[in-house]
């Protein structure tokens, strides 16, 4: 949920009291660091909200200077409108790693050009990102085992066949990783329907903001509203309708 005054945001009061707009949500309070799954009724887990490592030291030592990292890569990217403007919102992003869709005929790695190609390998190769990537990664294994495996199975099939591309990051197990570099960012509701419908994604919060107030993840489908800390992170299925 966005700041006061920006637009199409949404705002706690639009789900709870008075005058609400949308009716039927629940809030989700943060567990904090710790891991908490989300159940559908028949008692399976269709999304987690992961926390953040067990370490007292996390913000100082992986929260802020990812943020520093990100900062720095924002101010020097060459981003054209069309990375600022998008159906996720209005907002820098910088995709990386391998995907096949578009108009492609067979799998390749995200183009990015010179300048953006150096950034993005600055930050994957940053020491933060890379322990994110191992913990959101551990995440997904512990909570949707089967799942993982068959990216295991899969992934592994596809990088044995096209030894010429790399995962963004060797302790992860996903192709492809977006920075959403802000400075602000508000999600639109969208579903990331070219990606694989019941596989899951992870997102990570940075920044300081008042979490009470703003910068909660809306689940649609689920009628959730999960308070969203700075430094922690959710997982859920890519065919998910949601906003932050």
């Amino acid at each position: 949920m966005g700041r006061q005054g920006t637009s199409p945001t949404h705002h706690l009061r639009d789900f709870f009291g008075p005058k609400a707009v949308f009716h039927g949500f629940n809030l989700v309070k943060s567990s904090g660091p710790n891991s908490c799954p989300i159940v559908d009724r028949a008692g399976k887990v269709c999304a987690v909200y992961g926390g953040a490592p067990d370490d007292p030291d996390f913000m100082a030592t992986v929260h802020d200077p990812a943020v520093e990292a990100m900062e720095q890569a924002r101010a020097k990217a060459s981003l054209t409108p069309d990375r600022f403007f998008h159906r996720r919102g209005n907002f820098g992003q910088l995709s990386g790693g391998d995907s096949h869709g578009g108009r492609q005929v067979e799998p390749g790695a995200l183009v990015n050009g010179v300048i953006n190609t150096a950034i993005f390998l600055s930050l994957i190769s940053n020491d933060p990102f890379i322990r994110l990537a191992g913990f959101v990664t551990g995440l997904f294994a512990n909570w949707a085992l089967k799942l993982f495996d068959l990216y295991v199975d899969y992934m592994g099939e596809f990088y044995s066949h096209h030894t010429n591309l790399r995962r963004p990051f060797v302790n992860s197990i996903w192709s492809a990783c977006t920075f959403n570099l802000g400075p602000y960012m508000c999600a639109l509701g969208h579903r990331d329907f070219a990606n694989l419908v019941f596989g899951w994604c992870a997102i990570t919060a940075f920044g300081l903001f008042d979490w009470k107030r703003g910068g909660h993840l809306i689940l649609w489908d689920c009628k959730l509203i999960l308070e969203f800390p700075p430094s922690c992170t959710h997982s859920h299925p890519q065919r998910c309708n949601l906003s932050f």
